[in-house]
């Protein structure tokens, strides 16, 4: 429970309503980036940042399923749509994510960051559709 509450009091800073253009860098978060080891250092950048929210198998929970399930999940997603969903809030069919979902800066999540946690979550898969129960 604590740690749930210190991982959504630091992503609360970088929520961002729907809608907002605002994309300013305010806060760095630390990661392991490795080009190369992609489903490993995605797991340990998707356990710190992203679990808390989409489950620890990214099956979903407060927000949606996103393992590499074709039918329920982002197993349609290339890694850059990906990476364009979570710098600017929009997803792969161009509709707005959830206002609770934060937009990542580049300070904050470099490229190889996502693209690592891109690699990890094409790994997963739970065919199970949730959308998660913090936006409707």
């Amino acid at each position: 429970m604590r740690l749930a509450l210190a991982l959504a009091l630091a992503v609360a800073p970088f929520a961002v309503a729907c809608g907002s253009s605002d994309t300013a860098d305010t806060t760095t978060t630390t990661t392991t980036t490795t080009s190369t080891g992609g489903g490993a250092a995605g797991a340990t950048t998707y356990k710190s940042v992203c679990a808390s929210c989409h489950g620890a198998d990214a099956a979903g929970n407060l927000g949606p399923n996103i393992t590499g399930s074709m039918s329920a999940g982002i197993g349609s997603w290339t890694e850059e749509q990906f990476i364009t969903a979570l710098r600017t809030g929009v997803n792969a069919d161009g509709l707005e994510l959830c206002s609770k979902m934060p937009k990542y800066g580049a300070a904050q999540l470099t490229d190889a960051d996502l693209a690592n946690v891109f690699a990890h979550l094409s790994t997963l898969s739970n065919d199970t559709e949730t959308l998660g129960t913090l936006c409707p």
